[in-house]
Protein backbone atom coordinates (compact mmCIF):
# COMPACT_ATOMS: atom_id res chain seq x y z
CA UNK A 1 0.00 0.00 0.00
CA UNK A 2 2.49 2.32 0.85
CA UNK A 3 4.88 1.82 -2.21
CA UNK A 4 1.40 2.29 -4.14
CA UNK A 5 1.28 6.36 -2.31
CA UNK A 6 5.01 6.22 -2.94
CA UNK A 7 4.74 5.53 -6.70
CA UNK A 8 1.52 8.03 -7.27
CA UNK A 9 2.33 10.71 -5.38
CA UNK A 10 6.37 10.04 -7.15
CA UNK A 11 7.23 11.57 -10.14
CA UNK A 12 6.24 10.29 -13.48
CA UNK A 13 8.12 7.13 -15.12
CA UNK A 14 10.19 9.52 -17.31
CA UNK A 15 13.43 9.62 -16.63
CA UNK A 16 15.16 12.07 -18.93
CA UNK A 17 16.46 15.33 -19.54
CA UNK A 18 14.40 16.45 -22.24
CA UNK A 19 11.71 19.28 -21.90
CA UNK A 20 9.04 16.97 -22.19
CA UNK A 21 9.81 15.05 -18.80
CA UNK A 22 11.27 17.90 -16.98
CA UNK A 23 8.01 19.70 -17.58
CA UNK A 24 5.95 16.47 -16.53
CA UNK A 25 8.11 16.08 -12.85
CA UNK A 26 7.68 19.94 -12.77
CA UNK A 27 3.48 19.52 -12.64
CA UNK A 28 4.20 16.57 -10.57
CA UNK A 29 5.98 18.68 -7.73
CA UNK A 30 3.29 21.44 -8.16
CA UNK A 31 0.06 19.12 -8.11
CA UNK A 32 1.47 17.89 -4.87
CA UNK A 33 2.08 20.95 -3.43
CA UNK A 34 -1.58 22.06 -4.33
CA UNK A 35 -2.80 19.18 -2.94
CA UNK A 36 -0.72 19.57 0.47
CA UNK A 37 -2.27 23.58 0.21
CA UNK A 38 -5.54 22.38 -0.17
CA UNK A 39 -5.86 19.94 2.49
CA UNK A 40 -3.91 22.88 4.88
CA UNK A 41 -6.91 25.38 3.53
CA UNK A 42 -9.51 23.72 4.51
CA UNK A 43 -8.82 22.45 7.25
CA UNK A 44 -7.44 25.53 9.10
CA UNK A 45 -7.80 28.17 7.57
CA UNK A 46 -10.88 30.44 9.65
CA UNK A 47 -14.51 29.72 7.81
CA UNK A 48 -16.39 32.17 9.71
CA UNK A 49 -16.80 34.59 7.12
CA UNK A 50 -18.26 34.16 3.50
CA UNK A 51 -14.79 34.64 1.97
CA UNK A 52 -13.43 31.98 4.63
CA UNK A 53 -16.14 29.72 2.98
CA UNK A 54 -15.44 30.14 -0.54
CA UNK A 55 -12.18 29.40 -0.12
CA UNK A 56 -12.49 26.37 1.99
CA UNK A 57 -15.31 25.49 -0.47
CA UNK A 58 -12.50 26.14 -3.57
CA UNK A 59 -9.96 23.85 -1.99
CA UNK A 60 -12.38 21.28 -0.82
CA UNK A 61 -13.55 21.01 -4.62
CA UNK A 62 -10.21 21.24 -6.31
CA UNK A 63 -8.61 18.54 -4.35
CA UNK A 64 -10.76 15.20 -6.47
CA UNK A 65 -9.58 17.34 -9.86
CA UNK A 66 -5.42 17.12 -8.35
CA UNK A 67 -5.80 13.42 -7.36
CA UNK A 68 -7.70 13.13 -11.21
CA UNK A 69 -4.86 14.85 -13.06
CA UNK A 70 -1.91 13.02 -10.98
CA UNK A 71 -3.50 10.29 -12.51
CA UNK A 72 -3.24 11.28 -16.05
CA UNK A 73 0.07 12.80 -15.76
CA UNK A 74 1.39 9.02 -14.89
CA UNK A 75 -0.35 8.28 -18.65
CA UNK A 76 2.09 10.75 -20.29
CA UNK A 77 -0.59 13.60 -20.30
CA UNK A 78 1.53 16.10 -19.30
CA UNK A 79 0.36 18.82 -21.90
CA UNK A 80 -3.08 18.50 -21.69
CA UNK A 81 -3.16 18.49 -17.56
CA UNK A 82 -0.95 21.54 -18.23
CA UNK A 83 -3.84 23.19 -19.63
CA UNK A 84 -6.73 22.47 -17.47
CA UNK A 85 -4.44 23.40 -14.44
CA UNK A 86 -3.64 26.84 -15.51
CA UNK A 87 -7.29 27.07 -16.40
CA UNK A 88 -8.75 26.17 -13.75
CA UNK A 89 -6.53 28.35 -11.65
CA UNK A 90 -7.56 31.20 -13.97
CA UNK A 91 -10.93 30.62 -13.46
CA UNK A 92 -10.56 30.28 -9.56
CA UNK A 93 -9.10 33.02 -8.84
CA UNK A 94 -11.14 35.81 -10.58
CA UNK A 95 -13.99 34.04 -8.55
CA UNK A 96 -12.56 34.52 -5.27
CA UNK A 97 -11.74 38.27 -6.06
CA UNK A 98 -15.43 39.17 -6.13
CA UNK A 99 -15.08 39.08 -2.30
CA UNK A 100 -12.41 41.97 -2.42
CA UNK A 101 -12.89 45.53 -3.34
CA UNK A 102 -12.39 47.05 -5.99
CA UNK A 103 -8.54 48.20 -6.90
CA UNK A 104 -7.58 45.43 -4.64
CA UNK A 105 -9.40 43.01 -6.49
CA UNK A 106 -7.59 44.04 -9.53
CA UNK A 107 -3.81 44.25 -8.60
CA UNK A 108 -4.40 40.90 -6.65
CA UNK A 109 -5.67 39.18 -9.88
CA UNK A 110 -3.29 40.68 -11.73
CA UNK A 111 -0.54 40.00 -9.72
CA UNK A 112 -1.64 35.86 -9.57
CA UNK A 113 -2.39 35.99 -13.33
CA UNK A 114 1.15 37.09 -13.98
CA UNK A 115 2.27 34.31 -12.02
CA UNK A 116 0.14 32.44 -14.10
CA UNK A 117 2.07 33.55 -17.21
CA UNK A 118 5.41 32.67 -15.56
CA UNK A 119 3.80 28.81 -14.83
CA UNK A 120 2.72 28.61 -18.52
CA UNK A 121 6.07 29.30 -19.67
CA UNK A 122 7.79 26.56 -17.10
CA UNK A 123 4.91 23.68 -18.07
CA UNK A 124 4.04 24.26 -21.78
CA UNK A 125 7.01 26.68 -23.00
CA UNK A 126 7.57 30.45 -24.68
CA UNK A 127 5.04 30.79 -27.43
CA UNK A 128 2.64 28.88 -25.21
CA UNK A 129 3.90 31.65 -22.56
CA UNK A 130 2.48 34.44 -25.09
CA UNK A 131 -0.64 32.75 -26.37
CA UNK A 132 -1.62 31.94 -22.18
CA UNK A 133 -0.71 35.95 -21.58
CA UNK A 134 -3.36 36.89 -24.77
CA UNK A 135 -6.21 34.58 -23.49
CA UNK A 136 -6.02 36.29 -20.32
CA UNK A 137 -6.31 39.48 -21.69
CA UNK A 138 -9.25 38.45 -23.93
CA UNK A 139 -10.89 37.51 -20.94
CA UNK A 140 -10.26 40.14 -18.93
CA UNK A 141 -11.35 42.64 -21.26
CA UNK A 142 -14.50 41.20 -21.92
CA UNK A 143 -15.05 40.93 -17.75
CA UNK A 144 -13.84 44.66 -17.91
CA UNK A 145 -16.29 45.83 -20.30
CA UNK A 146 -18.79 43.89 -18.74
CA UNK A 147 -17.90 45.99 -15.17
CA UNK A 148 -17.57 49.38 -17.00
CA UNK A 149 -21.13 49.08 -18.14
CA UNK A 150 -22.76 48.17 -14.57
CA UNK A 151 -20.57 50.56 -13.12
CA UNK A 152 -20.17 53.46 -16.08
CA UNK A 153 -17.78 55.64 -13.30
CA UNK A 154 -15.15 53.47 -12.96
CA UNK A 155 -14.84 52.61 -17.00
CA UNK A 156 -12.11 54.89 -17.47
CA UNK A 157 -9.80 53.59 -14.46
CA UNK A 158 -10.78 50.07 -15.75
CA UNK A 159 -9.61 50.89 -19.03
CA UNK A 160 -6.41 52.65 -17.80
CA UNK A 161 -5.89 49.00 -15.82
CA UNK A 162 -6.47 46.53 -18.87
CA UNK A 163 -3.76 48.52 -20.82
CA UNK A 164 -1.22 48.57 -17.65
CA UNK A 165 -2.25 44.61 -17.93
CA UNK A 166 -1.74 44.28 -21.51
CA UNK A 167 1.50 45.88 -21.32
CA UNK A 168 3.03 44.07 -18.06
CA UNK A 169 1.53 40.29 -19.39
CA UNK A 170 2.92 40.97 -22.99
CA UNK A 171 6.32 41.97 -21.70
CA UNK A 172 6.18 39.41 -19.09
CA UNK A 173 6.02 36.44 -21.79
CA UNK A 174 7.85 37.83 -24.46
CA UNK A 175 10.82 37.98 -22.19
CA UNK A 176 10.27 34.67 -20.36
CA UNK A 177 10.08 33.15 -24.33
CA UNK A 178 12.94 34.78 -24.85
CA UNK A 179 14.94 33.51 -21.51
CA UNK A 180 13.56 30.27 -22.16
CA UNK A 181 14.23 29.96 -25.69
CA UNK A 182 18.19 30.96 -24.88
CA UNK A 183 18.16 28.48 -21.87
CA UNK A 184 17.11 25.42 -23.99
CA UNK A 185 20.05 26.58 -26.90
CA UNK A 186 22.50 26.44 -24.14
CA UNK A 187 21.75 23.20 -22.52
CA UNK A 188 21.40 22.06 -26.54
CA UNK A 189 24.98 23.48 -26.93
CA UNK A 190 26.10 21.96 -23.42
CA UNK A 191 24.66 18.16 -24.67
CA UNK A 192 26.18 18.39 -28.07
CA UNK A 193 29.62 19.04 -26.29
CA UNK A 194 28.74 16.41 -23.98
CA UNK A 195 27.66 13.85 -27.32
CA UNK A 196 30.91 15.02 -28.73
CA UNK A 197 33.59 14.20 -25.67
CA UNK A 198 31.85 10.69 -25.55
CA UNK A 199 32.17 9.81 -29.63
CA UNK A 200 35.76 11.04 -28.91
CA UNK A 201 36.61 8.76 -26.25
CA UNK A 202 35.27 6.13 -28.16
CA UNK A 203 36.96 6.71 -31.41
CA UNK A 204 40.43 6.92 -29.45
CA UNK A 205 39.51 3.97 -27.40
CA UNK A 206 39.32 1.93 -30.64
CA UNK A 207 42.14 3.07 -32.46
CA UNK A 208 44.67 2.60 -29.17
CA UNK A 209 43.35 -0.76 -29.46
CA UNK A 210 43.66 -0.93 -32.71
CA UNK A 211 47.25 0.19 -32.82
CA UNK A 212 47.58 -2.24 -29.56
CA UNK A 213 47.03 -5.20 -31.52
CA UNK A 214 49.14 -3.72 -34.29
CA UNK A 215 52.18 -4.12 -32.20
CA UNK A 216 51.47 -6.84 -30.37
CA UNK A 217 51.44 -8.84 -33.70
CA UNK A 218 54.17 -7.26 -35.59
CA UNK A 219 57.72 -7.10 -35.13
CA UNK A 220 58.88 -4.47 -37.25
CA UNK A 221 62.94 -5.77 -37.48
CA UNK A 222 64.80 -8.46 -35.82
CA UNK A 223 68.70 -8.66 -34.80
CA UNK A 224 70.99 -10.73 -33.52
CA UNK A 225 74.06 -8.75 -31.18
CA UNK A 226 77.52 -10.59 -30.49
CA UNK A 227 79.70 -10.15 -27.82
CA UNK A 228 83.22 -9.38 -28.76
CA UNK A 229 86.69 -10.26 -27.28
CA UNK A 230 86.57 -7.06 -25.79
CA UNK A 231 82.96 -7.14 -24.19
CA UNK A 232 81.34 -5.08 -26.32
CA UNK A 233 77.77 -5.82 -28.21
CA UNK A 234 78.01 -5.59 -32.33
CA UNK A 235 75.41 -6.13 -34.50
CA UNK A 236 75.94 -9.48 -36.39
CA UNK A 237 72.85 -9.55 -39.00
CA UNK A 238 69.19 -7.44 -39.30
CA UNK A 239 66.09 -9.13 -41.07
CA UNK A 240 62.96 -7.56 -42.16
CA UNK A 241 62.31 -3.09 -42.23
CA UNK A 242 65.13 -2.48 -40.86
CA UNK A 243 65.84 0.14 -43.72
CA UNK A 244 62.57 1.38 -43.58
CA UNK A 245 62.89 2.03 -39.69
CA UNK A 246 66.26 3.52 -39.57
CA UNK A 247 66.92 4.68 -42.87
CA UNK A 248 70.24 3.23 -42.42
CA UNK A 249 71.34 0.01 -44.90
CA UNK A 250 73.05 -2.20 -42.76
CA UNK A 251 77.01 -1.61 -43.44
CA UNK A 252 76.22 1.98 -42.83
CA UNK A 253 74.45 1.17 -39.86
CA UNK A 254 77.28 -0.43 -38.52
CA UNK A 255 80.22 1.86 -39.83
CA UNK A 256 78.28 5.02 -37.65
CA UNK A 257 78.90 2.84 -34.42
CA UNK A 258 75.61 0.42 -34.35
CA UNK A 259 72.61 0.67 -32.13
CA UNK A 260 74.50 2.98 -29.48
CA UNK A 261 75.31 5.92 -31.75
CA UNK A 262 71.94 6.54 -33.05
CA UNK A 263 70.57 5.89 -29.60
CA UNK A 264 68.78 9.49 -28.23
CA UNK A 265 70.69 11.01 -25.48
CA UNK A 266 68.26 11.47 -23.17
CA UNK A 267 67.84 7.56 -23.53
CA UNK A 268 71.76 6.10 -22.99
CA UNK A 269 71.36 5.77 -19.27
CA UNK A 270 68.00 3.99 -19.53
CA UNK A 271 70.21 1.51 -22.28
CA UNK A 272 72.90 1.11 -19.74
CA UNK A 273 70.29 -0.19 -17.37
CA UNK A 274 69.48 -2.84 -19.93
CA UNK A 275 72.49 -4.01 -21.22
CA UNK A 276 73.24 -4.68 -16.95
CA UNK A 277 70.18 -6.90 -16.90
CA UNK A 278 70.65 -9.07 -20.18
CA UNK A 279 74.30 -9.15 -18.65
CA UNK A 280 72.60 -10.54 -15.38
CA UNK A 281 70.49 -13.29 -18.22
CA UNK A 282 67.34 -11.37 -17.84
CA UNK A 283 65.03 -10.39 -20.78
CA UNK A 284 64.36 -6.30 -21.87
CA UNK A 285 61.36 -5.13 -23.26
CA UNK A 286 62.21 -0.81 -23.47
CA UNK A 287 60.95 1.47 -25.20
CA UNK A 288 63.55 4.39 -26.38
CA UNK A 289 64.20 7.18 -28.83
CA UNK A 290 66.42 6.27 -32.04
CA UNK A 291 67.96 8.88 -34.89
CA UNK A 292 67.26 7.99 -38.18
CA UNK A 293 69.51 8.81 -40.87
CA UNK A 294 67.35 11.80 -41.72
CA UNK A 295 67.61 13.26 -38.40
CA UNK A 296 64.09 12.01 -37.28
CA UNK A 297 63.83 11.00 -33.83
CA UNK A 298 61.62 7.67 -33.65
CA UNK A 299 60.16 5.77 -30.54
CA UNK A 300 60.67 1.76 -30.61
CA UNK A 301 60.07 -0.97 -28.93
CA UNK A 302 62.73 -3.03 -28.15
CA UNK A 303 62.43 -6.89 -27.26
CA UNK A 304 65.94 -8.37 -25.89
CA UNK A 305 66.66 -11.69 -24.81
CA UNK A 306 70.29 -12.73 -23.72
CA UNK A 307 72.22 -15.32 -25.52
CA UNK A 308 73.71 -17.38 -22.16
CA UNK A 309 76.91 -18.91 -22.07
CA UNK A 310 76.05 -21.49 -18.83
CA UNK A 311 79.23 -22.68 -18.48
CA UNK A 312 81.11 -19.46 -18.24
CA UNK A 313 78.07 -17.89 -17.26
CA UNK A 314 78.02 -14.86 -19.12
CA UNK A 315 76.74 -13.02 -22.02
CA UNK A 316 77.95 -14.35 -24.98
CA UNK A 317 75.01 -12.09 -27.65
CA UNK A 318 71.32 -11.15 -27.95
CA UNK A 319 68.65 -12.13 -30.50
CA UNK A 320 65.28 -9.42 -30.43
CA UNK A 321 62.82 -7.59 -32.36
CA UNK A 322 62.56 -3.97 -32.94
CA UNK A 323 58.85 -2.13 -33.53
CA UNK A 324 58.10 0.92 -34.59
CA UNK A 325 56.04 2.50 -32.04
CA UNK A 326 55.87 6.04 -33.15
CA UNK A 327 51.63 6.02 -33.91
CA UNK A 328 51.32 4.30 -30.49
CA UNK A 329 53.61 7.22 -28.76
CA UNK A 330 51.98 9.54 -30.94
CA UNK A 331 48.12 8.53 -29.97
CA UNK A 332 49.31 8.04 -26.68
CA UNK A 333 49.71 11.80 -26.34
CA UNK A 334 46.54 12.36 -28.13
CA UNK A 335 44.80 10.32 -25.70
CA UNK A 336 46.61 12.45 -22.84
CA UNK A 337 46.12 16.00 -24.84
CA UNK A 338 42.26 15.20 -24.95
CA UNK A 339 42.07 13.96 -21.55
CA UNK A 340 43.71 17.38 -20.28
CA UNK A 341 41.21 18.99 -22.96
CA UNK A 342 38.29 17.04 -21.31
CA UNK A 343 39.28 18.03 -18.24
CA UNK A 344 39.48 21.39 -18.94
CA UNK A 345 35.88 21.40 -20.64
CA UNK A 346 34.67 19.33 -17.65
CA UNK A 347 35.65 22.07 -15.35
CA UNK A 348 34.47 24.48 -17.29
CA UNK A 349 31.02 22.74 -17.23
CA UNK A 350 31.08 22.63 -13.76
CA UNK A 351 31.65 26.50 -13.60
CA UNK A 352 28.82 27.43 -16.00
CA UNK A 353 26.46 25.43 -14.16
CA UNK A 354 27.69 27.29 -11.25
CA UNK A 355 27.31 30.25 -12.68
CA UNK A 356 24.11 29.72 -14.56
CA UNK A 357 22.32 28.63 -11.35
CA UNK A 358 23.70 31.59 -9.31
CA UNK A 359 24.04 34.70 -11.46
CA UNK A 360 20.56 33.67 -12.79
CA UNK A 361 19.15 33.70 -8.98
CA UNK A 362 19.81 36.96 -8.40
CA UNK A 363 17.33 38.62 -11.02
CA UNK A 364 14.60 35.64 -10.02
CA UNK A 365 14.95 36.71 -6.19
CA UNK A 366 14.90 40.71 -6.94
CA UNK A 367 11.59 39.92 -9.25
CA UNK A 368 10.18 37.61 -5.92
CA UNK A 369 10.65 40.37 -3.30
CA UNK A 370 9.57 43.31 -5.28
CA UNK A 371 6.03 41.32 -6.65
CA UNK A 372 5.90 41.22 -2.49
CA UNK A 373 6.20 44.94 -2.29
CA UNK A 374 3.87 45.62 -5.31
CA UNK A 375 1.34 43.89 -3.50
CA UNK A 376 1.31 45.99 -0.44
CA UNK A 377 1.82 48.96 -2.17
CA UNK A 378 -1.59 47.62 -4.25
CA UNK A 379 -3.18 47.03 -0.84
CA UNK A 380 -1.98 50.82 0.40
CA UNK A 381 -3.19 51.83 -2.95
CA UNK A 382 -0.03 53.58 -3.49
CA UNK A 383 0.15 53.55 -7.29
CA UNK A 384 3.42 55.33 -7.67
CA UNK A 385 5.22 52.95 -5.64
CA UNK A 386 3.35 50.04 -7.69
CA UNK A 387 4.77 51.67 -10.86
CA UNK A 388 8.06 51.98 -9.63
CA UNK A 389 8.80 48.74 -8.44
CA UNK A 390 7.18 47.45 -11.55
CA UNK A 391 9.93 49.22 -13.31
CA UNK A 392 12.55 47.52 -10.65
CA UNK A 393 11.05 43.89 -11.78
CA UNK A 394 11.54 45.01 -15.87
CA UNK A 395 14.94 45.69 -14.75
CA UNK A 396 15.58 42.43 -14.01
CA UNK A 397 14.53 40.77 -16.42
CA UNK A 398 16.40 42.53 -18.42
CA UNK A 399 19.41 42.04 -16.62
CA UNK A 400 18.75 38.42 -17.06
CA UNK A 401 18.50 38.69 -20.58
CA UNK A 402 22.03 40.26 -21.05
CA UNK A 403 23.47 37.68 -18.94
CA UNK A 404 21.88 34.90 -21.36
CA UNK A 405 23.30 36.81 -24.44
CA UNK A 406 26.62 36.49 -22.59
CA UNK A 407 26.38 33.05 -21.73
CA UNK A 408 25.42 32.00 -25.38
CA UNK A 409 28.05 33.91 -26.83
CA UNK A 410 30.33 32.65 -24.54
CA UNK A 411 29.28 29.46 -25.74
CA UNK A 412 29.83 29.80 -29.39
CA UNK A 413 33.44 30.68 -28.95
CA UNK A 414 34.19 26.86 -28.22
CA UNK A 415 36.02 26.35 -31.59
CA UNK A 416 36.95 29.35 -34.54
CA UNK A 417 33.67 30.83 -35.88
CA UNK A 418 35.20 31.18 -39.43
CA UNK A 419 38.85 29.71 -41.11
CA UNK A 420 41.97 31.82 -39.96
CA UNK A 421 42.80 34.34 -42.43
CA UNK A 422 46.17 36.17 -42.48
CA UNK A 423 45.40 40.02 -41.55
CA UNK A 424 47.45 43.00 -40.37
CA UNK A 425 47.34 42.76 -36.86
CA UNK A 426 47.29 46.74 -37.18
CA UNK A 427 44.21 46.21 -39.01
CA UNK A 428 42.34 44.46 -36.45
CA UNK A 429 43.61 47.26 -33.96
CA UNK A 430 41.77 49.52 -36.33
CA UNK A 431 38.82 47.95 -36.31
CA UNK A 432 38.56 47.62 -32.48
CA UNK A 433 39.16 51.48 -31.90
CA UNK A 434 36.20 52.46 -34.21
CA UNK A 435 33.97 50.16 -32.29
CA UNK A 436 35.02 51.54 -29.02
CA UNK A 437 35.09 54.99 -30.24
CA UNK A 438 32.39 56.24 -28.22
CA UNK A 439 33.40 55.75 -25.01
CA UNK A 440 37.11 56.52 -25.68
CA UNK A 441 35.74 60.00 -26.69
CA UNK A 442 33.34 60.61 -23.52
CA UNK A 443 36.49 60.16 -21.22
CA UNK A 444 39.06 61.36 -23.24
CA UNK A 445 41.37 58.91 -23.46
CA UNK A 446 44.35 59.31 -25.80
CA UNK A 447 45.89 55.91 -27.43
CA UNK A 448 49.46 55.60 -29.39
CA UNK A 449 49.31 52.17 -31.52
CA UNK A 450 52.90 50.60 -32.09
CA UNK A 451 53.98 50.47 -35.88
CA UNK A 452 54.99 47.97 -38.10
CA UNK A 453 52.79 45.30 -36.04
CA UNK A 454 53.25 42.01 -37.51
CA UNK A 455 51.01 40.26 -39.97
CA UNK A 456 48.96 37.31 -38.09
CA UNK A 457 47.00 34.29 -39.10
CA UNK A 458 43.73 34.52 -36.91
CA UNK A 459 39.99 34.14 -37.04
CA UNK A 460 40.15 38.03 -37.96
CA UNK A 461 36.12 38.47 -36.03
CA UNK A 462 37.31 36.85 -32.99
CA UNK A 463 40.48 38.52 -32.64
CA UNK A 464 38.62 41.85 -33.13
CA UNK A 465 36.42 40.74 -30.09
CA UNK A 466 39.78 40.42 -28.18
CA UNK A 467 41.33 44.27 -28.45
CA UNK A 468 37.52 45.55 -28.19
CA UNK A 469 37.56 44.01 -24.66
CA UNK A 470 40.35 44.84 -23.55
CA UNK A 471 40.16 48.68 -24.47
CA UNK A 472 37.26 48.62 -22.87
CA UNK A 473 38.35 47.15 -20.21
CA UNK A 474 41.48 49.75 -19.89
CA UNK A 475 38.86 52.92 -20.26
CA UNK A 476 36.58 51.71 -17.81
CA UNK A 477 39.22 51.40 -15.02
CA UNK A 478 40.97 54.61 -15.31
CA UNK A 479 40.09 55.57 -11.96
CA UNK A 480 41.25 59.07 -11.16
CA UNK A 481 43.55 59.76 -14.07
CA UNK A 482 43.46 62.93 -15.26
CA UNK A 483 44.76 62.00 -18.42
CA UNK A 484 44.12 58.67 -19.51
CA UNK A 485 46.24 56.87 -22.17
CA UNK A 486 46.54 53.58 -23.36
CA UNK A 487 49.19 51.82 -25.60
CA UNK A 488 48.77 48.77 -28.07
CA UNK A 489 51.63 47.06 -29.59
CA UNK A 490 53.89 44.05 -29.53
CA UNK A 491 56.91 42.87 -27.56
CA UNK A 492 58.97 39.60 -28.20
CA UNK A 493 61.36 37.32 -26.16
CA UNK A 494 63.70 34.86 -27.11
CA UNK A 495 60.80 32.66 -27.49
CA UNK A 496 57.49 34.37 -28.26
CA UNK A 497 56.05 37.40 -29.05
CA UNK A 498 53.65 38.91 -26.71
CA UNK A 499 50.58 41.27 -27.76
CA UNK A 500 49.69 43.91 -25.14
CA UNK A 501 47.24 46.82 -24.23
CA UNK A 502 48.57 48.76 -21.33
CA UNK A 503 46.63 51.95 -19.65
CA UNK A 504 47.86 54.09 -17.11
CA UNK A 505 44.76 53.72 -15.14
CA UNK A 506 43.81 52.27 -11.36
CA UNK A 507 45.72 49.16 -11.60
CA UNK A 508 45.28 45.26 -10.66
CA UNK A 509 46.01 44.42 -7.20
CA UNK A 510 48.30 41.17 -7.21
CA UNK A 511 46.19 38.70 -6.22
CA UNK A 512 43.40 39.57 -8.42
CA UNK A 513 45.68 39.19 -11.44
CA UNK A 514 43.66 35.40 -12.41
CA UNK A 515 40.59 36.33 -10.66
CA UNK A 516 39.30 38.85 -13.42
CA UNK A 517 39.54 36.05 -15.91
CA UNK A 518 37.01 34.86 -14.51
CA UNK A 519 33.25 34.14 -15.54
CA UNK A 520 30.97 36.80 -13.71
CA UNK A 521 33.97 37.87 -11.06
CA UNK A 522 33.70 41.56 -11.08
CA UNK A 523 36.12 43.34 -8.81
CA UNK A 524 33.55 46.93 -9.16
CA UNK A 525 30.08 44.93 -8.51
CA UNK A 526 28.66 48.57 -9.22
CA UNK A 527 30.88 48.69 -12.62
CA UNK A 528 28.62 48.17 -16.43
CA UNK A 529 28.52 45.28 -18.01
CA UNK A 530 27.94 41.47 -16.45
CA UNK A 531 31.77 40.07 -15.79
CA UNK A 532 32.37 38.49 -19.20
CA UNK A 533 34.17 40.39 -21.24
CA UNK A 534 38.08 39.21 -19.90
CA UNK A 535 36.60 35.48 -19.71
CA UNK A 536 35.33 35.83 -23.20
CA UNK A 537 39.25 37.07 -23.65
CA UNK A 538 40.70 34.05 -22.27
CA UNK A 539 38.59 31.97 -23.99
CA UNK A 540 39.03 33.14 -27.37
CA UNK A 541 42.71 33.74 -27.12
CA UNK A 542 42.96 29.89 -25.86
CA UNK A 543 41.11 28.41 -29.20
CA UNK A 544 44.10 30.24 -30.82
CA UNK A 545 45.95 28.21 -29.16
CA UNK A 546 47.32 30.94 -27.10
CA UNK A 547 47.61 32.38 -23.38
CA UNK A 548 46.73 35.95 -21.86
CA UNK A 549 47.93 37.41 -18.50
CA UNK A 550 48.03 40.42 -16.50
CA UNK A 551 50.91 42.35 -15.81
CA UNK A 552 50.04 45.04 -12.60
CA UNK A 553 50.97 45.89 -9.12
CA UNK A 554 47.85 47.87 -8.34
CA UNK A 555 48.66 51.24 -6.47
CA UNK A 556 46.96 53.56 -9.71
CA UNK A 557 50.21 52.85 -11.46
CA UNK A 558 47.99 51.32 -14.50
CA UNK A 559 48.04 47.64 -16.03
CA UNK A 560 49.17 45.75 -18.96
CA UNK A 561 46.94 42.85 -20.41
CA UNK A 562 49.26 40.46 -23.06
CA UNK A 563 48.08 37.84 -25.03
CA UNK A 564 50.27 35.46 -27.33
CA UNK A 565 49.08 33.20 -30.61
CA UNK A 566 49.50 29.55 -31.51
CA UNK A 567 50.57 30.68 -34.66
CA UNK A 568 53.80 32.72 -34.96
CA UNK A 569 53.81 35.95 -36.47
CA UNK A 570 54.90 36.82 -40.47
CA UNK A 571 57.70 38.67 -38.94
CA UNK A 572 58.87 39.84 -35.52
CA UNK A 573 57.72 43.39 -35.01
CA UNK A 574 60.43 46.44 -35.58
CA UNK A 575 60.28 49.17 -32.96
CA UNK A 576 61.10 52.27 -34.50
CA UNK A 577 61.53 56.21 -33.39
CA UNK A 578 57.51 56.33 -33.38
CA UNK A 579 57.10 53.74 -31.10
CA UNK A 580 54.96 55.38 -28.05
CA UNK A 581 56.21 57.05 -25.22
CA UNK A 582 55.59 55.34 -22.01
CA UNK A 583 55.62 57.46 -19.00
CA UNK A 584 58.80 57.53 -17.34
CA UNK A 585 60.38 54.05 -15.49
CA UNK A 586 57.21 52.29 -17.12
CA UNK A 587 57.65 49.52 -19.77
CA UNK A 588 55.03 47.65 -20.87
Amino acid sequence: MLEKLLSYFGPPPLQGNDAVSVRTRLLGHVLNAWLVAALGIFLFYPSETDVGKAVAAVALATTPVALLMRVRIHRGETRTMSWVFLALLSVMVPSLSLYLSGTVAIVSVSIFQMMLIVMAGLLLGGREAIGFASLILIGNAVLFQMESLRLPERASGLHGAWILQAVCYIATAALLARAIALTEELFALVGQEATDRRAAEAALREREERYRLITTVSSDYTFSSELSEGGELRLDWVAGAFEAITGFTFDEYVARGGWRAALHPEDVEKDTLDIEALRENRPVASEVRTICKDGAVRWVRVYAHPVWDAERKQLTGIYGAVQDIGERKAAEAEREALIQELEGRNAELERFTYTVSHDLKSPLITIRGFLAHIEQAARDGNMEAMRSDMDRVYKSTAKMHELLDDLLDLSRVGRLAKPPERVPFEAIVRDALDRTHGRISSQKVAVEVQTDLPVISVDRDRLVEVLQNLIDNATKFMGGQKAPRIWIGTRTSATETAFFVRDNGAGIEPHYRERVFNLFDKLDPKSAGTGVGLALVKRIIEVHGGRVWVESNGNENGSTLCFTLGDPPESPPRYVASTPTLPPGESP
